[in-house]
């Protein structure tokens, strides 16, 4: 399998405003905050940065996902099979494509590893700039 690299680390959080302000003055880096996007049969807020960092608001809090971007998820999904791993679930919206596998299977932490496999730019920026979740 070929990690092309770390994508985006994803984290819930109790307040999305605060913890924007916060990371903003740490890292000196600018967030989006999107509301309404659709995130297991919920409507959530997420807050998205260039670095990869995304926020979202709600529980359970802490890390809920470390995203790899590769190529080719079905070289994926047979090297984790191989390795008596298998998806939780499988995503595809638009040209987006994930493999979902629980962190706790995986290293026994709770949260989820995820392998993405999409058309650059990356679909979070192409949602902003589409505004269709504001």
């Amino acid at each position: 399998m070929h990690v092309e690299r770390l994508d985006r680390v994803v984290i819930r959080v109790r307040n999305i405003e605060k913890c924007v302000k916060e990371l903003t003055e740490l890292l000196n880096v600018k967030f989006d905050i999107v509301s309404g996007v659709p995130l297991h049969g919920k409507f959530a807020r997420v807050a998205i940065s260039p670095l990869g960092v995304e926020l979202i608001e709600g529980e359970p809090f802490g890390i809920r996902s470390i995203v790899f971007k590769v190529a080719d998820l079905e070289t994926v999904k047979v090297e984790m099979k191989n390795k008596g791993f298998y998806p939780a679930e499988e995503l595809q919206i638009g040209r987006l494509q994930e493999l979902i596998y629980s962190l706790d299977d995986v290293l026994g932490v709770p949260g989820r590893i995820v392998f993405a496999s999409y058309a650059v730019p990356h679909y979070a920026l192409i949602a902003l700039a589409d505004k269709k979740f504001k």
